[in-house]
């Protein structure tokens, strides 16, 4: 099996296998585990059966109906005592139940006790788990190039090299790229921690219970040369939104929850090439962001494909221009 083959199966594997598998790649959305583990950084989780207290762990909350990756911080009879580095408190205190040794999902793979991080490749792996088809794609294509490139033993001493054989696999690569740059660059999601009060809000980071607050962001965007860009948000309502080179600013309507306590909203921000109408990238986008990534980048490489197929002849032999004197130069006299 080609090697780059093996290595696209590894990591698309390792992405989308299941929260109960004993090996799988997750990622943080919170700061809670500040500095150590930043929003968006990926790490290994791996099911060792038991922990002791230091651990980072990601176990399954009941009560927030998500999962959290935190530092076992004590071993109690009723489970185990979690806490985020960044946070002043535990979760226990902060109303979870300790956590069953049943509800871990593993720990994070560390080295020395240093966790090994890959630092922002959490969005990459949501393009991932929530776009298989693509991936499973992208692994068919490489085994075919795989497959195509190395071809059959026998007839490598005898096999000439064509224009198609060159122009083809750049081709290939050339829009997979281009798909991966749209999809894992193009995209980033900006999270914002609230709290709902029961009293007057004495900061910017409190709302009152089930009321409203105006506020105003500016994000920094990471998107494609001469990018069609789309917003979409939870949490809050979007106003007004204004683009000034790679930042954008938006004037946001938050809601608070109805009970006291913690909340987050979400800011994801997508970028295309401009390479279509901006009515058709918003309707291709509201289906579904990879078939306006599909079709962005279709668009783009779309007519050079056509202009290659009239005027090139892919059958044509790839003749070297070195004369034979300077072959006889570089090879010496035969």
């Amino acid at each position: 099996m080609n090697w780059s083959l093996s290595l696209v199966i590894v990591v698309v594997a390792l992405v989308l296998a299941p929260p109960p598998s004993p090996v799988h790649l997750s990622y943080a959305t919170s700061g809670s585990m500040e500095p150590v583990i930043a929003p968006g950084d990926a790490y290994l989780l791996i099911d060792m059966g038991s922990y002791r207290e230091g651990d980072i762990v990601t176990f399954y909350s009941a009560t927030r109906s998500e999962y959290v990756t935190h530092r076992i911080v004590s071993d109690t009879a009723e489970g185990y005592l979690t806490q985020g580095d960044a946070n002043p408190t535990t979760d226990q205190q902060a109303g979870l139940a300790p956590v069953p040794e049943t509800a871990v999902l593993g720990r994070v793979l560390s080295i020395d006790e240093v966790p090994l991080i890959l630092p922002g490749a959490g969005p990459a792996i949501r393009t991932v788990t929530t776009n298989p088809v693509l991936w499973g794609a992208l692994v068919v294509v490489t085994g075919v190039l795989g497959v195509r490139s190395r071809g059959p033993v026998r007839n490598q001493a005898r096999r000439v090299a064509r224009f198609g054989d060159l122009v083809r696999p750049v081709f290939a690569v050339g829009v997979l790229g281009s798909l991966a740059v749209v999809l894992l660059l193009g995209s980033s999601t900006v999270m914002f921690q609230y709290v709902a009060v029961t009293t007057a809000p004495s900061g910017p980071a409190q709302v009152a219970v089930g009321q409203e607050r105006n506020q105003s962001f500016a994000i920094q965007l990471t998107t494609v040369p001469i990018a069609a860009v789309f917003v979409e948000a939870e949490g809050m309502t979007v106003r007004e939104q204004t683009f000034t080179d790679d930042t954008i600013r938006l004037n946001a309507t938050v809601h608070a929850r109805t009970v006291p306590g913690p909340f987050r909203t979400t800011v994801q921000t997508f970028a295309y090439p401009a390479t279509l109408p901006n009515s058709v990238l918003a309707s291709l986008h509201e289906w579904h962001p990879v078939a306006a990534a599909v079709a962005s980048v279709g668009t783009l490489f779309g007519p050079l494909s056509l202009l290659y197929w009239f005027l090139f002849d892919d059958r044509v032999l790839v003749r070297p221009t070195t004369s034979r004197r300077l072959r006889r130069l570089l090879q010496g006299d035969r």
